[in-house]
């Protein structure tokens, strides 16, 4: 179950690369998390010998946390490049 585990760092790293305006990176981060869930879903195993379900529920939420987040970064991405478009002087002189 190391594998859950791997979820929350990718996560620590994905807001890490957020923070910096590495929005590539965060987005890369949100797929090794999304590969990782689903290596975690197809396990199989009785809840009495290991407890699955809460470490699959868990990285469920960082997962759609993470989504949102990224989806976030990426509008205000786009939004910053159109304002610095708008504001740069234009050839011409004008």
């Amino acid at each position: 179950l190391g594998v859950a585990d791997a979820i929350g760092e990718f996560r620590r790293q994905l807001v890490g690369a957020i923070r910096h305006g590495r929005i590539k990176e965060a987005e890369r981060h949100l797929d090794a998390m999304e590969e990782a869930f689903s290596a975690i879903v197809a396990i199989a195993l009785p809840d009495a010998i290991v407890p699955v379900r809460k470490k699959v529920d868990t990285a469920r939420s960082l997962i759609e946390r993470s989504a949102s987040e990224v989806a976030l970064a990426v509008r205000m991405h786009e939004h910053e490049k159109a304002i610095r478009a708008a504001g740069a002087p234009r050839r011409g002189g004008r």
